[in-house]
């Protein structure tokens, strides 16, 4: 979840603790604007202009791993085969778009100057060349990514704001805000075309499969459909409250209102008709306007689940995520942002995949050597499935299997009673030894009211007789569950005890 705060919130929108989705917050040196994700979704890469970088992140582990110094990067596109990673950018003397190589992290990019303002990316299914476009210079530049140059140079309408390529059409086609869409081809590179819409577009998206190319005018309240296999317009949709946004699912595409908390939901099958106006379901998210936001992003706010029939929208101004299933008439649930207001959202898929008849896979990444619990779990028809997983050390690091250590002599230093700060003393020892292990750095202690109410996270400070010591906030009476983890040192998620508060005692009482 990308946001206006220098942070990426990492979600599980299946599993939780103690009402918390929250599965890691990645650190960022500044907002990010733009995001480029791999199809195998091991890598994920952040567009941060205000710290001149674009910064790659290991999905497996949630760790910024590379980072390339460029001027203002804002927009990103990540070629089909995954080897370049485009990103515009723009300082006080240039602007254009840079060629990452992401197999060469050391190598300098590859700048190629375009026009002034801002610009928008596309490539081919190849991977050979991409578009670009500048909305100061009224042009759209066709780049050979084989031979890292500009090959063509061509005008298109006033102020191009964004550009899409069909796969079916193996064309891309650009906005303007006069409200044309020029057509642009490969090979030969050159213009093939301008189709004329309504002013003010201001989104343009290409619908699975490439049939047909959506574009929104807020101003105009219109959305016109264009079929890439005549390149005409064959339906104009009327959408109130300033249309801006275009996302889809398999079998729909979606329409954000800017001004208002509405989804106008189309079904894509109904769009080859130019003879009969499609059928618009009008879908309210939450309660503040979908384009109440501080910070504009250049990433999709929209995103479809993996089995395709969910569509995830990000509702900055509740900071919040809704997960809408196609056909309903209101979001199945929500999700708390946990990093300022959402501007973008993502779905990384961890699911087993179908790579042969019968046969699924998934990949991931384990910390560490040693024995682990394994869960597998079948949604339908229901199967949960547990057994034990070895995994053996790596001999080229030298890395030992890590024996997690033991919890011990764990204490309170006050009665629980609803409303105290309880002080909590425990040891971590060596199960072969007894000895206790002292200077562990992340050990921490979570502790939850049952069934998941008042969680709360606190950091335990080692002292110098082999004791951690924490604070446990209990606010209310009732059973907590305390957990100690310390990941550096394996010591997974622990019930290590059960406390009962007791009701905060009256003025007088006596306890």
């Amino acid at each position: 979840m990308l946001s206006d705060a220098p942070q990426i919130a990492v979600i599980d929108p299946r599993n939780g603790f103690g009402g918390s989705r929250l599965l890691d917050l990645i650190d960022l040196d500044a907002p990010g604007s733009d995001w480029a994700i791999s199809r195998a979704r091991d890598m994920l890469a952040v567009a941060e202009p205000r710290a001149d970088t674009v910064a790659v992140i290991d999905a497996s582990d949630w760790r910024v791993t590379t980072r390339f110094h460029l001027a203002g990067p804002d927009r990103l596109a990540l070629t089909p085969d995954e080897r370049l990673l485009l990103a515009s950018y723009r300082d006080s003397y240039a602007s254009g778009v840079a060629i990452l190589d992401l197999s060469k992290p050391d190598a300098p990019p590859v700048l190629l100057p375009t026009g002034a303002g801002r610009a928008d990316i596309a490539t081919d299914a190849s991977s050979r060349f991409a578009f670009v476009t500048a909305a100061g210079a009224n042009r759209a530049w066709i780049i050979d990514l084989d031979q890292r140059r500009i090959v063509a140079d061509v005008a298109t309408g006033m102020r191009p704001v964004a550009v899409g390529y069909s796969v079916l059409a193996r064309r891309a086609y650009v906005a303007a805000e006069d409200g044309s869409v020029t057509v642009l081809g490969a090979e030969p590179p050159a213009a093939l075309g301008r189709i004329a819409g309504p002013a003010g577009l201001a989104a343009l998206a290409v619908a699975p499969g490439g049939r047909f190319v959506l574009t929104a005018s807020p101003s105009a309240g219109q959305v016109s459909v264009i079929d890439t296999a005549t390149d005409r317009i064959v339906q104009t949709l009327a959408i109130e409250r300033q249309p801006d946004g275009i996302g889809f699912t398999d079998r729909f595409a979606y329409l954000r209102r800017k001004g208002d908390a509405f989804l106008e939901a189309i079904a894509l099958d109904q769009l080859a008709n130019p003879g009969s106006a499609p059928s618009v379901l009008n879908v309210g998210i939450g309660q503040l306007p979908l384009g109440a936001f501080a910070m504009p992003s250049r990433a999709a706010s929209m995103a479809a689940s993996p089995d395709g029939s969910d569509l995830l929208i990000a509702s900055p101004g509740e900071r919040a995520v809704y997960d809408y299933h196609e056909g309903m008439a209101a979001p199945s649930g929500s999700f708390a942002s946990y990093a300022g207001e959402p501007r973008a959202v993502a779905v990384l898929d961890r699911g087993l995949r179908e790579s042969t008849p019968g046969t699924y896979h998934t990949t991931g990444r384990l910390p560490r050597a040693g024995r682990y619990d394994a869960v597998f779990y079948l949604d339908q028809p229901r199967l949960v499935l547990c057994f034990d997983l070895r995994i053996d050390a790596d001999p080229a690091d030298g890395a030992a299997e890590a024996t997690p250590p033991r919890l011990d002599a764990m204490s309170l230093g006050a009665a629980p009673e609803a409303g105290s700060v309880l002080p909590l003393r425990f040891r971590l020892v060596d199960p072969a030894s007894g000895a206790p292990e002292t200077g562990v750095p992340d050990v921490r202690v979570v502790s939850f009211r049952m069934p998941g109410d008042d969680r709360a996270e606190s950091d335990a400070r080692p002292g110098a007789d082999g004791f951690y010591t924490a604070e446990l906030r209990v606010p209310h009476a009732g059973v907590y569950y305390v957990i100690v983890e310390a990941p550096s040192v394996a010591l997974a998620q622990t019930t290590a005890r059960i406390i009962d508060v007791a009701p905060a005692a009256t003025p007088g009482e006596k306890r």
